[in-house]
């Protein structure tokens, strides 16, 4: 993990203004946001993009289930609204998926669920 941190560029500079690998607002893993920043290191889960699977190892990761379907979440949100660029707006999104949670809401789009989180793509459990 502290060689992902410090060397990989495209790591640093996608992890939202943190030093770290982002834990999810929602499950009890952390968000690995490409497969070349899988941590060697971490015994805990991790979400890592679908484009994973075409790198899977089964001798090396268990696949454990999708954010969505196969993985129980450790919280729901009650209410959520939309916010783009920082305007509410309506959305009749689900509150399905991971939630990295921000601390203010940025340009781009976000969930205002008692404070800002922000969407991942699907998700597959490792």
């Amino acid at each position: 993990m502290a060689d992902n941190l410090k060397f990989n560029k495209k790591l640093i500079a996608s992890l939202y203004g943190g030093t770290n690998y982002q834990p999810y607002d929602n499950f009890d893993a952390i968000e690995v946001p490409f497969t070349d920043a899988i941590p060697a290191d971490y015994d805990g889960v991790m979400g890592v993009p679908i484009t994973w699977l075409a790198k899977y190892n089964p001798d090396q990761f268990e696949i454990l289930g999708t954010d969505e379907s196969d993985f129980a979440p450790s919280k729901t949100y009650r209410a959520k609204s939309k916010v783009v660029d920082g305007s509410p707006v309506k959305s009749n999104t689900g509150s399905g998926g991971a939630y990295i949670r921000t601390e203010s809401f940025d340009s781009g789009t976000y969930f205002d669920v008692g404070y800002p989180v922000k969407r991942m793509y699907k998700r597959i459990f490792i």
